[in-house]
């Protein structure tokens, strides 16, 4: 019974955390030359999940390698990884934020049919996709499911990326819940304050 409640909870906050913030409409994403049009919900998703660190700090699953910074940053501006001692400001990493998300994860989604694409679909997807990298992305069932059109069974295989049995299963089933409620709203959502 303890646990049902707790799951509940973790249910409701998941989407308070989803329904707080000011109305983004589900419009028709716009796309660049790069790809489509990441929004402010999937950028305050990545802050709120990943966490900002100005000096770098082991993967939580291997305990090193690959170190990261920032946002989860696992590569320097220059390309070479993030090692030991490295360190970013709030600044620096909020504008690579922007543009890199934009770039690798609005890059990924051009493989998804237009008729499937909506705002609050997209930044649920480059959420995900910041978290597990464009590769695990566009070989993942969530990404093929979604290209044939069948959101729900998209949505479910979001699921499957929770890293089980680690440290980090926890978090990684709080942050899919989120996403996937975001993914799933056909109306505008309200994101909230996610301090």
């Amino acid at each position: 019974m303890i646990r049902r409640i707790s799951q509940i909870r973790r249910l409701i906050a998941a989407f308070f955390l989803v329904c707080c913030w000011g109305v983004v409409a589900d419009i028709p994403p716009t796309h660049s030359l790069e790809g489509i049009k990441i929004g402010g919900q999937a950028l305050e998703l990545i802050r709120k999940f990943e966490g900002f660190s100005s000096t770098a700090y082991p993967d939580m699953i291997t305990g090193g390698a690959p170190w990261a910074y920032g946002y989860g940053f696992t590569t320097k501006a220059d390309g070479k990884p993030v090692a030991p001692g490295d360190r970013i400001s709030r600044k620096q990493a909020d504008t690579r934020l922007v543009r890199e998300a934009e770039k690798y994860c609005g890059g990924a989604l051009k493989g998804i049919p237009a008729e499937y694409l909506t705002q609050n679909r997209i930044d649920a997807a480059a959420s995900l996709c910041w978290n597990i990298g464009v590769p695990n992305l566009l070989r993942s069932v969530f990404f093929k499911r979604w290209a044939k059109g069948d959101v729900d069974g998209a949505a479910k295989a979001m699921t499957h990326w929770v890293a089980r049995g680690t440290n980090a299963e926890r978090v990684l089933r709080a942050r899919r819940q989120v996403e996937i409620a975001l993914f799933r709203a056909k109306d505008p959502i309200l994101m909230g304050n996610l301090e």
